[in-house]
C-alpha cells in the first residue's frame, strides 16, 4: 500500500521508495593484501610497526601538489546567526553558478545542521537546493565513532578502554589509537583460532607454518624496500592467508 505524505515522497509500509533498493559501490584496492600481511605480523612477530606506520614506509608516490586557498568577503555577522548562514549560502550558490560549477559548503556540526535545516525547507528550484552540504572531518569522524560505541555498547568494549568519552567520539585522539589496538587484538585472535596458530608457536613444517613464515619473509623483505608493495600483494601466500 502507497501513501504520498505531506512532503511529496511516496512510501509504502516498508519506508521510502528511494531507499527501498540501494546500488551496490565497489572499489578495487590494489594493496588490499598489505592489511592481511600486517594483521599476520601482528600473530607470531608483535614488535612490527601499526597499520599506520607499515603504509607511511611502504606506499610511496608523488604529492598530489599544494592546495591553494582563497578568502572570500567577510561577513560582519554573528556566524552562528541563520541571517548569516543563509546570505553565505546564497553568495556560494550564485558564485557557483556563475562559474558554472556544483557549489559546495562545508561547516562544523552546529552550522552544518542549520545549513541543512535552510536547505532542506527551501521551495523547489530554488539555488540552495542544488548545493552540497558536507560535514567537516572532523566532527564526521567523532561522529563515526559515535555509532561505533552506540552500536557496540555491551560488548565489553567500555571496560576495555575505561575512558567513557572514547565510545562517545568525544576523546578523538585516544578513540584512534583505541579502536586500532583492539583492532590489532581482535585480528590477532581470530586469526590464530582460524589458523590452529598459537601465538608464537607455529609448526615450521606445516602447511600453515611454512605460509606464515613465508608471509613473515616477505614483510621483512618490504621493510627493507627489497621488494615493492605490488609485488608483495601479488603473491599467492596472502590469498591463502586470507
Amino acid at each position: 500500500m502507497m501513501r504520498r505524505h505531506h512532503d511529496g515522497s511516496v512510501r509504502n509500509k516498508d519506508g521510502p521508495l528511494e531507499f527501498r533498493k540501494l546500488d551496490p559501490i565497489s572499489a578495487s584496492d590494489k594493496l588490499e593484501n598489505l592489511d592481511i600481511l600486517w594483521k599476520t605480523s601482528w600473530l607470531l612477530w608483535p614488535k612490527r610497526p601499526g597499520w599506520s606506520g607499515l603504509m607511511q614506509s611502504v606506499c610511496h608516490g608523488p604529492h598530489p601538489g599544494k592546495s591553494s586557498v582563497h578568502f572570500f568577503p567577510m561577513i560582519d555577522m554573528d556566524p552562528t546567526d541563520m541571517s548569516c548562514i543563509y546570505s553565505t549560502l546564497h553568495f556560494v550558490a550564485a558564485e557557483s553558478h556563475r562559474q558554472g560549477t556544483t557549489p559546495m559548503l562545508t561547516f562544523d556540526q552546529p552550522l552544518y545542521w542549520k545549513a541543512k535545516t535552510i536547505i532542506v525547507h527551501e521551495k523547489e528550484g530554488s539555488e540552495l537546493r542544488s548545493i552540497v552540504l558536507n560535514l567537516g572531518g572532523f566532527h564526521s569522524v567523532m561522529s563515526f565513532f559515535g555509532c561505533v560505541g552506540h552500536v557496540m555498547e555491551a560488548s565489553g568494549l567500555n571496560e576495555v578502554f575505561a575512558v567513557t568519552q572514547i565510545l562517545s567520539g568525544k576523546a578523538y585522539a585516544r578513540a584512534i589509537r583505541g579502536h586500532f589496538l583492539v583492532y590489532t587484538a581482535l585480528s590477532s585472535i581470530v586469526l590464530g583460532r582460524a589458523y590452529g596458530v598459537n601465538l608464537s608457536m607455529v609448526d615450521e613444517e606445516s602447511d600453515t607454518g611454512k605460509d606464515f613464515q613465508e608471509a613473515a619473509d616477505l614483510l621483512d623483505k618490504l621493510l627493507r624496500e627489497d621488494v615493492s608493495p605490488d609485488e608483495v600483494c601479488s603473491k599467492d601466500v596472502l590469498n591463502r592467508i586470507s
